[in-house]
């Protein structure tokens, strides 16, 4: 089971039979073996004759991690120097990717053993007028 896939059974637990991103149908044939009443805060989709596909809010961005990237190798690493948010410890630092190897914060570098996660900070395009 991968990192997505266990933050979807922990919103829902193991007896649901949920879709690659956590969408789960309500109001079908109720012989079926889906039909799962919506638990909790939820969001919809699809609603079509009152059957609906439905997750929980605590799953809302999970298509891309809400933008952040998980290092599981180094093919998960930036190509470039790049600006962006990391992650140590469950914490977001503001810093830097350098390609020799370290996510730099303040000036001091942090270990590639010790970043899970991060986010490149997109430059906004000039205005127009």
């Amino acid at each position: 089971m991968n990192s997505k896939e266990k933050a979807i059974e922990l919103a829902y637990g193991d007896k649901y039979d949920w879709d690659e991103n956590g969408w789960l149908m309500y109001g079908v044939d109720e012989n079926s073996e889906y039909g799962y009443e919506p638990f909790g805060e939820y969001e919809k989709r699809n609603e079509v004759d009152g059957s609906f596909e439905w997750r929980p809010i605590s799953l809302q961005g999970i298509e891309t991690n809400n933008g952040w990237i998980k290092i599981e190798s180094e093919n998960d690493l930036p190509s470039e120097n790049t600006d962006c948010w990391f992650m140590v410890n469950n914490l977001s630092w503001l810093g830097y990717y350098s390609k020799r190897g370290f996510f730099c914060n303040g000036g001091e570098d942090i270990e590639l053993k010790f970043v899970t996660h991060y986010q490149p900070i997109i430059k906004p395009n000039n205005p127009i007028y």
